[in-house]
């Protein structure tokens, strides 16, 4: 068995030498098609000229990229579709023995990777995933072209050394994929799996080498369950945050090694009996860009496809004016908004892994295709959903760390605003998503609740950015996030695209609320025996009631319009009392009879928008108007009260609001009767969750309606004051309990009062849309 000594002596000529690259991420090109260039050379491929240097000289050093060498770059995806055979030339000149199939090549669409896999390895570099496993027919053509786990180690002749080449990635990296792409295929467990590879090299390899997609933290803890002799020799790490360029355990074995991204790292194994016989010790360093260029191979690669790449993909778009610089951040939101836009929901949730750390655009004043094309690394399906608040809550809590774009949905907690706007609970909201966060089982989006389903989106979905060609939808294909975004810059404008955006906060959020409050309660008494118990000497009767409260709210930025109607009707049924010994017919008698209709219009311009400003008042005009059902016979006239105000609203909190106001009051049908001049003020509680517990919760709501009429003569003061509390039952029913108030007093008679309390069943609606 052979290991590694913690020390190294740059003196000695070392017995091999291993290349190894990381974080090329398919980075080899860059488009420019301006009609002088067509491709220049990545900033992450001018590794490249000393690569071939070094791996070309005369010890033949291993060389080999630890993943994503073909990845999702622009450049790369337009060669494996028009031109694979090119770049598996490319790969086989600039020196490369092997590559590792980790996970950005998991991620690659299935029928894109075998056919590069097939192209390279017929040009004698073989990939190696030695824990990879095909376990379905359809996915059985890409084990075929790859050294997967049924196959034996390879082995790589380095300098004076037989070098096993092993790879492997961890299992739960499968699950990152998108389901289509992790149908049919497995990855075993890497202790196990490693320790067979590892058993089975031995007896051909002088060293064994391993490429493992993980972190340094996790890498320590997958070796250090293995037995010494399970261990490899060098381990080489493919994750490129991990920083630190060379490192060990406590143990002496293995040596672990990350090559910096956009560079190769040179490691150099050297025999040190001093140490022990057969042991090595190794040095890793920087390759460092030895050069000013890129390889010959890589220019000759870009030269060969850059003029079919061009007039493929290098056509400016007809809406894609650039105004200023464009980043990858820019390109997110902008690519977020269409989605957004595409089917006109609420909120778009986008993943900005998607899109191309790297990315600026070819020309500084037009987008073009290849812009997306290269801005956007992964081309996913759209979804689309409908889904509750308390998804959306939770959506803005995580979102920074998931690293979503969410247009549309801003703030966290209880600042959370969807278009501007707090959410409202139990309304329903429209979302749109891409594939993996959708169906992903480690998307970090929550699950959706019961009821609610993802959808995917299709080109008949589109609401915007259609195409004149599409007619009738005979095929109706998946929408993708790319193919979205060259519709819509399709459309020829002379206006930025970033400012040419409706505001998701412009749209008025129109609101219905609708419930209806029953009770019932009774009693029959028959007492032909005239026993004394009190339960028998009282009369038969029976209550009904019910409260119908509608609304009707709409808002935007700078204003609102708020209608509020209630209908409240109860009444009694009372057994007559007997005369003279001859029972009487009983009677109904009414309890509460009326109408009212409260519609407010405010204007709210004067304050800056998204910020708290409570002192800063919204204008307003109002009209209340008071009726009933009918009128009792102890007055002459319809009860009809109107009342118009203007006033100023200032929102203390978001659920607590106070209006100021002054106007006229009247009674319409009152003979004689003559509008008076009055000031007000209003108190409004608006539903508010006391106690929440999943589903369940305990709302409180309320108004206190104080108007002073006619001061300095007849002194008429008014309050209205109403009083809700709900407790959630299931789905649109719950309990209600309310407390109605009224007191009136004018020209210093005494205090008129009256109070109902009611308690019952509330069935409850809610209705949400937005627009025009």
């Amino acid at each position: 068995m052979s290991s590694f000594a913690a020390h190294a002596r740059a003196e000695r000529v070392p017995n091999a030498r291993v290349l190894a690259t990381s974080g090329v991420d398919g980075h080899l090109g860059v488009p420019i098609c301006d009609g002088s260039r067509d491709l220049v050379p990545h900033p992450r491929s001018l590794y490249t000229y000393a690569l071939v240097r070094q791996a070309h000289a005369e010890d033949d050093p291993l060389v080999l990229d630890a993943g994503g060498l073909l990845g999702q770059g622009g450049v790369v995806r337009f060669s494996a579709e028009h031109d694979p055979d090119a770049l598996a030339t490319l790969v086989a000149a600039l020196g490369y023995d092997a590559l590792a199939f980790g996970a950005s090549e998991l991620a690659t669409p299935r029928a894109r990777m075998l056919t590069l896999a097939r192209a390279v390895t017929a040009r004698g570099v073989p990939f190696v995933a030695s824990n990879l496993r095909c376990t379905d027919p359809r996915s059985a053509p890409l084990c075929d072209v790859l050294r997967d786990a049924s196959d034996p180690p390879l082995l790589v002749r380095a300098g004076r050394l037989e070098l096993a080449v092993l790879a492997m990635t961890p299992p739960e990296r499968l699950a990152r994929l998108d389901p289509s792409e992790r149908r049919g295929l497995e990855l075993s467990s890497i202790p196990e799996t490693l320790a067979d590879q590892v058993e089975r090299a031995r007896s051909s390899a002088d060293a064994v080498v391993l490429v493992l997609d993980t972190s340094r933290a996790n890498a320590l803890a997958l070796l250090d369950v293995l037995d010494e002799r399970a261990r490899p020799d060098l381990v080489i790490l493919s994750d490129p945050e991990d920083r630190e360029l060379m490192g060990r355990p406590t143990y002496v074995t293995p040596a672990i090694v990350t090559p910096p991204r956009a560079d190769a790292v040179e490691v150099g194994i050297r025999s040190d009996e001093t140490v022990r016989l057969g042991v090595y010790e190794m040095i890793a360093q920087p390759l460092g860009q030895r050069g000013l260029s890129a390889g010959d191979p890589l220019l000759a690669f870009l030269d060969h496809i850059g003029s079919t790449y061009c007039e493929e993909w290098g056509q400016t778009l007809p809406g894609g004016r650039l105004a200023r610089a464009i980043d990858r951040a820019d390109l997110t939101m902008l690519v977020a908004d269409f989605a957004r836009e595409s089917v006109d929901a609420d909120v778009a949730v986008i993943n900005r892994s998607l899109f191309d750390s790297t990315f600026r655009p070819a020309h500084d004043a037009q987008l073009t295709a290849s812009d997306l094309f290269v801005g956007i690394e992964h081309d996913e399906e759209l979804y689309e959903a409908w889904v509750p608040s308390d998804w959306l809550l939770q959506v803005a809590a995580t979102r920074e760390g998931a690293q979503l774009a969410t247009p549309g949905l801003g703030g966290a907690g209880d600042g959370a605003r969807l278009r501007g706007r707090p959410l409202v609970a139990r309304a329903s909201y429209h979302v749109v998503t891409t594939r993996y966060l959708a169906l992903g089982t480690r998307a970090p989006l929550p699950a959706l609740p019961a009821g609610s389903r993802w959808s995917p989106l299709r080109v008949s979905s589109l609401t915007r950015f259609r195409r004149a060609t599409d007619r009738g939808f005979d095929e109706d294909p998946p929408l993708t996030i790319r193919e979205l975004a060259l519709r819509a810059l399709s459309r020829r404008s002379s206006t930025d695209p970033r400012d040419d955006r409706e505001s998701a906060d412009e749209a008025p959020e129109w609101l219905f609320r609708g419930s209806v409050d029953a009770s019932f309660s009774g009693s029959s008494v028959e007492n032909p025996g005239h026993y004394a118990a009190s339960q028998l000497n009282r009369a038969s009767t029976i209550t009904l009631g019910a409260e119908v409260n509608l609304r009707l709210d709409a808002t935007a930025p700078a204003w609102t319009w708020e209608n509020l109607g209630i209908l409240r009707y109860r009444t009694q049924w009372t057994a007559g009392a007997p005369v003279a010994g001859v029972a009487t017919a009983g009677s109904f008698s009414e309890a509460v009879d009326q109408l009212q209709l409260r519609s407010t219009a405010s204007y709210r311009g004067l304050r800056t928008p998204g910020a708290s400003e409570p002192w800063v008042p919204d204008p307003y005009v109002e009209l209340f108007v008071e009726s009933e059902l009918s009128e009792p016979a102890t007055r002459s006239f319809h009860w009809l009260l109107t009342r118009p105000t203007i006033g100023a609203r200032f929102p203390l909190t978001t659920d607590l609001e106070l209006k100021l106001q002054t106007g006229l009051e009247a009674q319409i049908l009152a003979p004689n009767a003559s509008p008076l001049w009055g000031l007000g003020a209003v108190l409004t509680l608006k539903p508010w969750d006391l106690v929440r517990v999943g589903d369940r919760r305990v709302r409180f709501e309320g108004l206190v309606d104080l108007f002073y009429a006619d001061p300095g003569r007849t002194e008429r003061l008014q309050l209205r004051g109403s009083f809700d509390a709900s407790l959630d039952l299931a789905g649109p029913l719950a309990l209600s309990f309310g407390v109605r108030a009224y007191l009136e007093q004018a020209s210093g008679a005494s205090l008129g009062f009256a109070l109902d309390a009611i308690a019952g069943l509330r069935l409850g609606a809610l209705g949400r849309a937005v627009g025009p």
